[in-house]
């Protein structure tokens, strides 16, 4: 691997650790409810209580988000995501001594909330460090860090109590701050406070320490980018009256809806809506394997995604992927609902009297359905990092992700209810359909922007090129 390659992986390996961590912090409460939503548990829940604490960090993130957008451009991305640790670090300890329900619940708002608030520096610094070429393909990445701490989640859940599992993974965000104090700073961000000889440092470090003659034609192209996208300002604090003019504009409103779009289907498209249930889910269809080892089978097979994402996105370009991983989750949902239909009996939610196909059928098609999921998942995340201009990058992704939250809280929350009137194979039609819809809608809005500068993905929302091309 060239060096030029190399210290990009290496700032994106620093920034990926952070999604670990938010992974982690997320997939907890499946854990919880697994352990806690049964009679006579430790801290037992009923159904009302599992729903709330399922949905609850998506209802908090939005806050984290929108307020991200605004933080960010103050204080930076590298110490934005240094900071988001320590309220990480608090949460699983307090998951970990939790002595009431409350106490879990209060740990799960401060998650939820710091989950939040990480994404726009996440996306932001994975967009603004890498060259065009290297962008998709890096933070693409991602998603195998997000798979690492689902695996890491679920084999510790499945070897030990929920407790010592909240303990161990809080020793994780200590390391994340080591690694991230030796990356450097958004070089575009280092450009707008006006610190343009550390924005000359920045490139060089991450184009692999060379001289700073050997970035000169990417600085310049830097500094003439910024200097359009913001009138000439010196400086990217703005108005929030002015920040709301931007968001109108073509090319803001546009991808904002692109993104939010995607993100509200692929919320209700079922896999967040079962999340915080997983376990349950999973145990209903009878599966061979007990206990959360179906999960980490899951896992397995969505870092196996994640890696195929990462290989397969800068030759196959964000739009086929797209609808390739959508089509998938929708064929998984629709036949895990035949299943249902056919195997298990409505009167008997926790499982099947009898059993016309393998019961391993179902473990399969979740294996395939945690396969495309992952890969899905993470398409309007790679969308957020590059078609947002400058200005209002931190803003609109901010909202972008604050959307997404806000409609996975409604799916969690109301995926029990969805159960008990429409049964479970009611349930898994109505993701496969929705699936279907976000295929559709995919097919005809998405456009390409694989292997363009930001710059020209830009000029293409600005234009009346938004087709799909």
């Amino acid at each position: 691997m060239p060096n030029t390659e190399r210290f990009q992986v290496l700032a994106m390996g620093a920034a990926n650790m952070v999604v670990m961590n938010l992974t982690i912090a997320l997939s907890l409460s499946t854990l919880v409810i697994a352990e806690l939503h049964r009679p006579n548990a430790e801290l037992a829940m009923d159904d009302t209580m599992a729903s709330w604490f399922g949905s609850l960090p998506f209802f908090c993130q939005p806050i984290g988000s929108l307020s991200s957008g605004f933080l960010v451009q103050w204080l930076g991305r590298r110490k934005s995501l240094m900071i988001i640790n320590i309220p990480y670090t608090i949460g699983c300890l307090l998951i970990c001594t939790a002595p009431s329900i409350t106490v879990l619940f209060l740990a799960n708002i401060l998650l939820g909330t710091t989950i939040g608030f990480s994404e726009a520096p996440i996306n932001n610094y994975f967009g603004e460090i890498c060259q065009p070429e290297l962008r998709s393909t890096l933070a693409g990445s991602a998603a195998i860090f997000y798979q690492v701490g689902i695996f890491t989640l679920f084999v510790l859940g499945s070897l030990t109590s929920w407790r010592s599992t909240a303990g161990i993974v809080a020793i994780i965000p200590a390391v994340t701050m080591l690694m991230l104090s030796r990356v450097p700073e958004s070089p575009i961000w280092l450009v707008a406070q006006g610190r343009h000889k550390d924005a000359e440092a920045a490139l060089c470090w991450l184009r692999g320490w060379v001289d700073r003659s050997a970035v000169q034609v990417e600085f310049r192209e830097l500094v003439k980018y910024y200097d359009n996208i913001t009138n000439k300002l010196a400086r990217n604090v703005l108005k929030f009256v002015e920040i709301f003019k931007l968001l109108l504009e073509p090319e803001t409103l546009r991808p904002l809806f692109l993104t939010v779009s995607f993100f509200v289907l692929y919320a209700f498209g079922g896999y967040p809506s079962i999340r915080p249930f997983l376990v349950e889910v999973i145990e209903s269809f009878h599966s061979p394997l007990k206990g959360t080892w179906s999960t980490v089978v899951m896992a397995t097979t969505g870092f196996v995604g994640s890696v195929m994402l990462v290989a397969s996105i800068h030759r196959l370009g964000k739009r086929s992927v797209s609808l390739a991983s959508t089509g998938i989750c929708a064929g998984s949902f629709l036949l895990l609902g035949l299943y249902a239909y056919l195997c298990i009996t409505p009167s008997t939610p926790t499982g099947a009297d009898t059993f016309l196909i393998p019961t391993w059928v179902p473990l399969v098609l979740f294996a395939v359905l945690s396969f495309a999921n992952t890969i899905q998942g993470q398409m309007p995340w790679l969308l957020i990092t590059e078609v947002f201009p400058y200005r209002t990058r931190g803003v609109a992704g901010g909202m972008a992700a604050g959307s997404v939250y806000f409609v996975c809280f409604i799916a969690a929350k109301t995926f029990l209810s969805t159960e008990h009137s429409m049964q479970l194979y009611g349930s898994f039609w109505l993701f496969g359909a929705i699936n279907c819809f976000c295929f559709a809608f995919l097919y005809f809005l998405l456009p390409e922007t694989e292997g363009k500068s930001l710059e020209e993905i830009e000029s293409l929302f600005a234009g009346n090129k938004g087709r799909a091309k």
